[in-house]
């Protein structure tokens, strides 16, 4: 019984210095983004990119720290990707009809 005890102590124990340090994480993240130090992802990001003439966006698909924007323009499709961490464009992907109708 003296054992139970003891191990019923020690847990509870460990259960407070888990919450006390669940609470001192919490209160040091919230100084960092008081701080203006937050991550780098929430912070808007400006990236600038040439559209042909009369083109238009056609749709956006974000993917973690890419996004892929669809292009229309007179000459057909394209889709840009952009890496919002680096904040380039990392590629630029035309699309077209096949020639042979595939």
């Amino acid at each position: 019984m003296r054992l139970l005890k003891t191990v019923v102590i020690v847990l509870a124990v460990l259960i407070l210095l888990a919450f006390m340090a669940l609470i001192a994480g919490m209160v040091l993240k919230g100084q960092k983004m008081a701080a203006g130090g937050g991550d780098a992802a929430l912070a808007p990001a400006e990236i600038s990119a040439a559209l042909p003439e009369g083109a238009r966006v056609a749709g956006m698909e974000l993917d973690g720290e890419r996004l892929a924007v669809m292009v229309d323009s007179g000459g057909g499709r394209q889709i840009m990707v952009f890496d919002l961490r680096r904040k380039r464009l990392e590629a630029r992907i035309m699309l077209g009809r096949a020639r042979d109708g595939r």
